[in-house]
């Protein structure tokens, strides 16, 4: 299930639980389908520790809790780009980029690595440093990320 369904879940069962959403997308509908289910908090994946800590207490303490840039797009839809387009996505790096493509175009492991004249050990830990800065699971979740920040023209 996803979100706003896990949210709209949560709230049904338990109605006093506080929900804080960590996401690293900015879909105005989506937050606001999350708000209206009772989302207490919306915070991005990159936001620093003490945004987090922030968060935390101000949700338990009553309060709602959305990050600036979040509640900026809102208010002002007309004169902000969405938040995703503003590189909240961690940026990959050169190798890690080269690795992504040619994942996208279907190479094993063992195909990357012998292209690329690096070890299979270290294509696999590319793989998973790629998939841990873009909070997916798996590289279907990669590709999907791929397309969805557009990673490889930047």
């Amino acid at each position: 299930m996803n979100g706003v369904e896990a949210c709209k879940k949560l709230k049904k069962e338990k109605p006093q639980i506080k929900i804080i959403i960590l996401s690293m997308i900015s879909e105005v509908k989506m937050i606001q389908n999350l708000m209206n289910y009772g989302a207490n908090g919306y915070i991005l994946k990159n936001s620093g520790k003490e945004e987090v800590i922030l968060a935390i207490e101000e949700v338990m303490a009553g309060k709602n809790h959305f990050d600036k840039r979040i509640i900026e797009m809102m208010l002002y839809p007309d004169q902000t780009k969405e938040v995703k387009d503003e590189n909240l996505h961690p940026s990959l790096s050169r190798r890690e980029k080269e690795i992504l493509k040619l994942i996208i175009e279907e190479l094993t492991t063992a195909e990357i690595a012998k292209k690329l004249f690096i070890g299979f050990g270290t294509v696999e830990s590319h793989r998973r440093n790629m998939m841990g800065k873009l909070g997916v699971r798996n590289t279907a979740g990669l590709v999907s990320a791929a397309y969805r920040f557009d990673l490889l023209n930047n």
